[in-house]
This record gives structure tokens, sequence and C-alpha cells, in this order.
């Protein structure tokens, strides 16, 4: 037997052993898809019945185990032969709907384990039910960026969730039909096209100059109310445009002298005359540059001393008031002829 003739059966029998080991991971993936179908059906069946919360938990982890196992035959075939179109297709189809799958576990039912871990050393599952966490959906707008990305930003920045998971989770925090929703939904779900999706939706709805209008004009609108608001709904209202227009890098330090008049032109006549009388009673040598930084921040602290004020006495006032009205009336019985 010549050395050509050893090498080509040498050849023959590895290219058999090749095709047998093709066949069998063939056959294991079969098996494998088989399965992982019907514990993805079961899981949408118990998704549905919100009473069977524990069962998912089971049923989840079933999955997570046959994904595991099926995308490691799948690497092995890939390193057997050069998958074709369709078999890259089919194979991701499964990869897809896993993660679609771990989305919906992680937003439903994942976050309220973890939040009763956290607990569980105080309280236990028989006297505390902790309700379930949830992404909070947006219709965005300029106005609610700013809520909306401190919500998403923990996710964006997130270096542990992949990329692909990312564009799931950013899919589940927008309302269906929206402006916002339509312009994520027309770009392909992928790892390359997730940092443009975020580009797209900060040039279009958080962009700082707009957001920073979109405020300012709420603190003119303030102003131009022809309506009576309460002084606590009014601090409550201000602290949040300023501290929303802070988040924005408008600090007072920068704006004081566009802000203040306009935070001030918000105040019922009778608080602006306590503010001027508090003004003169606090007044303090001070460097003229600092004063201005500081006089927004210091009308804000008034404000909040004057809604603790006005809480301090309208409790006092409840808790007393009928027995003292008990007590005048006492009073006139004896004193009377």
């Amino acid at each position: 037997m010549t050395e050509k003739t050893e090498q080509v059966e040498t050849e023959a029998k590895l290219k058999a052993e090749q095709e047998q080991l093709e066949t069998k991971l063939r056959n294991e993936r079969t098996n494998l898809r088989r399965l992982f179908t019907v514990s993805a059906n079961v899981f949408d069946e118990i998704h549905r019945k919100v009473y069977l919360e524990k069962d998912i938990h089971v049923q989840y982890n079933k999955i997570n185990e046959k994904a595991e196992r099926l995308f490691k035959v799948d690497e092995k075939i890939k390193d057997l032969i050069d998958f074709t179109d369709e078999e890259y297709d089919t194979s991701e189809s499964y990869r897809d709907r896993f993660t679609e799958i771990r989305v919906i576990y992680e937003k439903y039912y994942n976050q309220k384990n973890e939040t009763s871990s956290v607990v569980s050393n105080k309280c236990t599952p028989d006297n505390l039910q902790l309700s379930k966490l949830r992404l909070k959906e947006y219709d965005l707008m300029p106005r609610s960026w700013v809520e909306f990305w401190g919500q998403f930003r923990r996710i964006d920045e997130d270096e542990s969730i992949r990329v692909e998971d990312k564009f799931q989770y950013l899919l589940s925090s927008l309302k269906s039909n929206t402006k916002a929703c339509d312009i994520v939904e027309s770009y392909p779900p992928s790892k390359e096209n997730y940092s443009k999706v975020i580009e797209h939706l900060k040039s279009r709805f958080g962009r700082k100059d707009l957001l920073i209008e979109v405020y300012i004009r709420d603190l003119l609108a303030l102003v131009n109310s022809k309506t009576n608001i309460k002084l606590s709904d009014l601090y409550d209202k201000l602290g949040s445009y300023l501290c929303a227009l802070k988040r924005l890098g408008v600090t007072t330090s920068n704006y004081a002298a566009m802000l203040y008049p306009v935070v001030e032109s918000c105040l019922p006549v009778e608080i602006l005359k306590a503010w001027d009388r508090y003004k003169l009673n606090r007044e303090v040598k001070e460097d003229s540059i600092l004063t201005k930084e500081k006089v927004l921040e210091n009308l804000m602290c008034f404000l909040r001393h004057e809604v603790e004020g006005e809480e301090h006495r309208v409790l006092a006032e409840t808790a007393f008031g009928n027995g003292m009205k008990r007590k005048d009336t006492q009073t006139k019985g004896h004193t009377d002829p």
C-alpha cells in the first residue's frame, strides 16, 4: 500500500467521522429545538395566567437550560461546516425567541424576586406581598424625556446587559403606536443599530436647548396662570421645574439673574410681601456676586419654610380645633348671666 493510498484512506475516514459527528449533532439539535419550542409555548401559556406565577420561574429555568444546550450545539455545528443563510437565520430565530422570553421574565417577574430578597431577612411572604416592578412606558415628548432617560439610562449604561437585550428593553419602555416607538421599530433590532436608535431619540426628543426652553415656558405659564394655586402645589411645581433644569446643566450660578425674577413673579402678593420682610430681616454684608448666586436658593428655602409652617398650622387646627371650640362654648356658658 502506497503512502498516497494511505493518505486517501485517512482523509476518507476523517470525513466519514466528521459526517457522523455532524449527523449526531444535527439530530441532537433537532430534538433540542423541539424541546425548546415546547417549553417556550408552556412559558407563554403560564405568562397569560397571573395566578400561576410560581410555575413561571420553574419554566424559565427549564427554557434557560435548554437554550444553553441548544446554542452550544449550534456553535459545534458551526465549527464543522459553513452555515448557509437559511441555517444562520434559523439559528438566530431561536436566539431571538429566547431573548424575547428573557425580557418578559426579567420585566414582569425577576425584578420582584430581587426586591423580595432584599427584605427577606425582615419580612416573610406571609405578611408582605410586594407588587411587581415594571418599566414605565412613555409616550416620548421633550417634556417627558428627562424622566424617561432617568429610568432607561441605568439599562443603557449597564455593561452586563447584552446590547440586543437593551434594544428589547427600549421597546418595552415606549408606548405602542407613538412616534418614539415608530422610530425605534424602524430600525432592525441588532447590536449595530442600538446606538443609532439612542442617538436618533436623543436628537429628536432630548436636545438640551429644546428641553431648557420647555421648562422655562412651564415657569412662565405659572406666572401667567389666572387660577389660584395652593402655595404647597406652587412650591412643588417650582422645585420640579428647577430640578429638571439643574439636571440639564442650568445652574443658579449661570442663570439666577434670569430665573429669579420669573420664579418671584409666580408668587401671590401676600407671599411676596413676606419674602420682602424675610430678606430685610436676614440681610447680610456679602459679596454681590455671591448674593446673586444664592438669591434663588434663598427664595426656595423661604418657600419651603412657608409650606412647612402652613402644614403645621393645618395639623394644629385639625388636631385641636374641635376641642378649642368646645372649651370656648363651655366658658361662655359659665360667664353668661
